[in-house]
């Protein structure tokens, strides 16, 4: 990202909103996590919607990578 645009955001500032993100992003998977259960609970399970849940899952998880990385970029400067 860059520094020019953020002349008032302390890298303890950036840090704090990235965890946010990701917080909110374990949030989703939890909920995402929880919803699977539900669905497999059912006498006859929706597969396709198993996929899907472990697509999005996925797809979070790689997001809070990406963010993580983000994260110990700001840690090393």
């Amino acid at each position: 990202m860059t520094d020019l645009v953020y002349r008032y955001l302390a890298d303890s500032d950036k840090s704090a909103i990235i965890e946010a993100h990701i917080k909110n992003l374990e949030h989703t998977i939890y909920s995402l996590e929880v919803t699977k259960i539900e669905i497999l609970s059912e006498d006859t399970p929706n597969l396709s919607q198993v996929s899907s849940i472990d697509s999005q899952i996925l797809s979070t998880t790689n997001k809070i990578q990406a963010l993580l990385n983000e994260l110990s970029i700001l840690e090393t400067e």
